[in-house]
């Protein structure tokens, strides 16, 4: 069945969508979706915070501040909301207009964008919701432009979303456990006792979300950077490098690797690293040493330094993650690697406590 947000915006370029199931009426979900607010979350507050956005009243009425327009509802199944911008520049240039001007918009330097909230019968006793944003860019130039701002803005954008359905889910849920069909927020009803909203407990986790968010973000940019610099490296390492001894290939079979024999191994004086500003940057934030590393692995090419390239716990720390780079696939097991140093730091990663770990176990037998 066609949806109401099919009317406003039937083509668009970038979408992305979110469920999760109700235990109440449709109509009491629909209308918890009007009355919701968004300020209710320490991590939504600070993610408006971080872009300059009202932390306070972040309802659907509230959000008409920012330049949110409601579209249309149809019945007790859906509601759609509009927003015409630049958001790849600073100030987002949000544009005012009337609701029924949304579908004939059509500037070519701005980027529309439709999301719904439609609800329906999933079981007797519960409520599927979904939310559903598009995006519709009107030209190559603006869909450039608001792909380079999707990359960064998208893992922030889902986790509101996603804290945007939580938050209804609780308020239609406890409206209708107390048998209520006003379900406005009041005290009692999804708000925090006076003096507790703000706690030190509420706020670790929050920064650890966020950490976690701008992790990803952050390895989601990079890993295109440094797949390109690890290609080169590997290709250096096989022109140049050995191949592995008959004790380093009993090694590497001990671990499963698919084909030891296309590993090879280059000795050098000192491990070269990933140059830039912003990839220095990256490891001092993440606690990893680039300055002087012993020992480097790029795809089936390990660099060893001279003075431990003897060592076989070294050498077998370096076959493991061979094998991580064969089972992850290149790309992934790059992208895991820096988002989980960004998490967690380089020695804690859980890609290091592996390689740590069987070349420990390894070396001890």
């Amino acid at each position: 069945m066609k949806q109401l947000i099919d009317h406003f915006l039937p083509a668009y370029h970038f979408r992305e969508s979110h469920v999760c199931l109700v235990r109440c009426s449709p109509a009491m979900t629909l209308a918890a979706v009007t009355t919701c607010d968004l300020g209710r979350s320490v991590l939504v507050r600070t993610l408006f915070r971080l872009r300059g956005l009202p932390t306070a009243h972040i309802t659907l009425a509230g959000m008409e501040v920012i330049g949110f327009r409601r579209l249309g509802q149809q019945a007790e199944r859906e509601l759609v909301i509009g927003l015409i911008g630049r958001f790849w520049t600073p100030s987002g240039d949000i544009q005012h207009f009337a609701p029924e001007g949304f579908k004939a918009f059509d500037r070519p330097a701005f980027a529309k964008v439709a999301t719904n909230f439609h609800v329906r019968p999933h079981s007797p006793a519960m409520t599927c919701l979904t939310t559903e944003t598009r995006v519709w860019c009107p030209t190559a130039a603006s869909r450039r432009r608001f792909r380079r701002y999707w990359v960064v803005i998208r893992p922030f954008s889902g986790l509101v979303r996603r804290e945007w359905l939580r938050l209804i889910k609780q308020q239609a849920e406890k409206a209708h456990r107390a048998g209520r069909h006003d379900i406005t927020p009041h005290r009692g009803l999804g708000r925090h006792p006076r003096g507790t909203r703000h706690t030190a407990s509420a706020a670790v986790p929050v920064r650890r979300r966020l950490r976690r968010v701008l992790a990803q973000m952050t390895a989601n940019l990079l890993t295109p950077l440094v797949d390109h610099w690890v290609r080169r490296q590997e290709a250096i390492i096989r022109r140049k490098g050995r191949p592995l001894s008959r004790a380093e290939r009993k090694r590497a079979r001990s671990i499963a690797l698919s084909d030891p024999a296309r590993i090879r191994i280059q000795t050098v004086a000192r491990i070269p690293v990933p140059g830039g500003r912003l990839l220095k940057g990256i490891a001092r934030f993440s606690r990893v040493a680039l300055a002087d590393p012993v020992a480097l692995t790029a795809g089936h090419g390990i660099y060893l330094c001279r003075a431990i390239a003897a060592d076989p716990v070294v050498v077998q720390h370096e076959l493991v993650h061979v094998h991580q780079y064969e089972r992850l696939g290149r790309r992934a097991f790059l992208k895991q690697y820096i988002r989980d140093c960004l998490v967690e730091g380089y020695a804690a990663s859980p890609l290091e406590i592996e390689a740590r770990r069987i070349s420990t176990r390894r070396d001890d037998a």
